[in-house]
């Protein structure tokens, strides 16, 4: 069954008969509203949308809560009626992001980091490293000591550590270093 929605939190208001339900929609007045109707009648064939729903309420909490019920999509067509500009701006740019990670290559049902970026950039444009957890443990316990030893001199910014990470034909050497010079290698040398 194809349905449309429109939302909108004065939709029976009287005073705004320009934000009543048009025909043919199916009306809701908050996040909550919409996405009931879509529990029972499935994913909408094109949205109307209102930014501001009443209270703390946007049409940006709908729309998280939809991406997370449908990741997959599709998403429907839609149009925004709201007269909130920056509100507009965010359910563009919202849904064309949303619109976008559905391209994206994955593996495994696991998006890549730098699949994401070469994809949003275009080409290789960056490389990601990461640590596992007995990494981060050891990269915790070593802060931890050096935070105790080195108490309120962290520098303007915090900047106390650093991480460098060193890919080598057979594997990515991880350090961190305090700067006080004190350094710890993390690099997982078993998965070599």
């Amino acid at each position: 069954m194809t349905w449309k929605l429109w939302l909108d939190d004065q939709l029976d208001d009287p005073a705004t008969p320009a934000r009543h339900t048009p025909e043919g929609f199916v009306g809701a007045k908050s996040s909550e509203e919409a996405l009931t109707l879509i529990h029972e009648r499935g994913l909408p064939s094109f949205m109307d949308l209102d930014h501001d729903l009443g209270g703390d309420d946007t049409v940006m909490r709908f729309l998280h809560q939809l991406t997370g019920l449908h990741p997959e999509g599709p998403i429907p067509e839609y149009r925004m009626h709201t007269e909130n500009v920056v509100g507009a701006k965010s359910i563009e740019a919202f849904l064309r992001s949303w619109k976008k990670s559905l391209s994206l290559p994955t593996l495994s049902g696991y998006v890549r980091p730098e699949d994401i970026l070469s994809f949003v950039y275009g080409g290789s444009v960056a490389a990601v490293f990461t640590f596992d957890s007995d990494a981060a443990t050891k990269i915790r316990a070593f802060k931890e000591e050096h935070n105790k030893l080195h108490k309120g001199r962290d520098g303007a910014i915090g900047g106390r550590f650093t991480f460098s990470f060193t890919p080598t034909t057979l594997f990515t050497r991880v350090d961190s270093t305090c700067a006080c010079g004190a350094e710890i290698d993390v690099t997982d040398y078993g998965s070599v």
